[in-house]
């Protein structure tokens, strides 16, 4: 999962669990996962690197391929 899953978050109007308010809470899943010995690059992955990723690579494919339509 380390190179597929990334965090997201839709705190403008999307149905949360009552306990997530805010993108504070990232900070203590990142704590947690520490705790359970989860490697810093795996971290960093998931709350950034993969988020990136997609972002530079993928969704310039996606709109590439809308043209083409």
């Amino acid at each position: 999962c380390g190179d597929c899953l990334c965090f997201g978050s839709d705190f403008d109007g999307g149905c949360l669990p009552s306990d997530i308010k805010n993108s504070l809470v990232y900070d203590r899943i990142a704590e947690i996962m520490l705790h359970h010995h989860y490697d810093d690059g795996v971290i960093r992955k998931i709350f950034y690197d993969n988020a990136l990723n997609f972002f530079e690579n993928f969704v310039i494919i996606i709109v590439k391929a809308c043209r083409l339509w």
